[in-house]
């Protein structure tokens, strides 16, 4: 993110197919239950205000969340560098999805 500039940025990056934040499963796998979102509505008004009506409601603050497959979490981030990155085996993934 930091590289492409320093314009306001904001990452998050779920378990979802390409069209939008609707399903808990792909392809069989499933993602839990706190895969899906409800909260993006009010994230993009809060990124609109802060921007739009100069409103200090911290939406800058968290720059980077994403869903970690497997511990199904949301951690955040402030910068896109600081996310942990996991190395998976498919192996492992699919004994975790045989679980749940």
């Amino acid at each position: 993110m930091a590289r492409i500039g320093t314009a306001p940025q904001r990452l998050l990056r779920g378990p979802w197919k390409h069209g939008y934040n609707l399903d808990r499963s792909l392809n069989g796998y499933s993602f839990g239950l706190d895969a899906l979102r409800d909260d993006i509505w009010v994230l993009k008004q809060q990124w609109y205000a802060h921007f739009l009506k100069d409103i200090d409601n911290g939406v800058t603050r968290t720059r980077v969340e994403y869903f970690v497959l497997g511990d199904n979490q949301w951690p955040s981030a402030t910068a896109w560098e600081d996310v942990q990155t996991f190395q998976w085996d498919m192996k492992d993934i699919e004994s975790r999805a045989m679980t749940w």
